[in-house]
């Protein structure tokens, strides 16, 4: 006669085990889809992902550019992938803006048009994406869709700069050693320099004077760990 409780206790506990597994693996799937996209895919094609899409989530609208651009699930189409990087991009969505100036940039599903590349990627910018910033600035430096510009270029690399982008403190740094768009300074130079060799960067590329390196060597010397 006491058999039958315990039993059925167990059946109670299995059940409850497994409605917590079903829970943690729709939190994991959330926490997937909620956040920016990164190029790492935890979250399978679905039809419903498609229709969670349509419906206007832009975290379902990334995911589903990512597969299309990549051929994960589905038939890999470019179109396709920007077309939903644009319905994200168009609800503001910082991480889509700045992948979809990419896009225009490089032709990848659209017709190249460095004028629409420069707008989404200022988009993204002005919501402080870091990569968005230093890209703007590269598009200034450059000329590449807006006027040239050596000050708006500044402006940008130091708004991505003061994030610890690290190719943005090493392009500030470029342009303090030299002056563009900003007076000569070697002492900011040499500190975003710094900065960006903390981050990885190499600066081979622009510290290619030996009495440069050197003097750039003793001021590391005096900075503190």
């Amino acid at each position: 006669m006491n058999e039958a409780p315990k039993n059925k206790g167990k059946s109670w506990l299995w059940a409850i085990l497994a409605v917590v597994v079903v829970l943690l693996g729709c939190a994991a799937a959330w926490w997937f889809m909620s956040s920016s996209w990164k190029g790492v895919s935890y979250v399978s094609y679905s039809p419903e992902l498609e229709q969670m899409a349509l419906d206007g989530d832009t975290a379902a609208q990334m995911c589903l550019s990512k597969y299309y651009a990549e051929g994960d699930g589905v038939v890999k189409d470019e179109s396709v992938a920007a077309r939903w990087l644009r319905a994200a991009a168009e609800q503001g969505h910082a991480r889509a803006q700045f992948e979809l100036g990419r896009c225009y940039v490089d032709g990848r599903g659209v017709v190249a048009d460095t004028v629409e590349a420069v707008k989404w990627t200022r988009a993204a910018a002005e919501q402080g994406l870091p990569s968005a910033q230093y890209n703007l600035a590269v598009m200034y430096y450059s000329g590449l869709g807006v006027e040239q510009s050596d000050q708006q270029a500044v402006a940008w690399y130091a708004k991505a700069a003061e994030q610890n982008h690290g190719n943005a403190q090493a392009r500030l740094g470029e342009c303090y050693l030299n002056g563009w768009g900003v007076a000569v300074d070697r002492t900011q130079a040499f500190k975003w320099f710094v900065q960006a060799e903390r981050h990885g960067v190499s600066l081979d590329e622009i510290i290619t004077d030996t009495q440069l390196r050197a003097e750039f060597d003793q001021f590391k010397q005096m900075q503190p760990l």
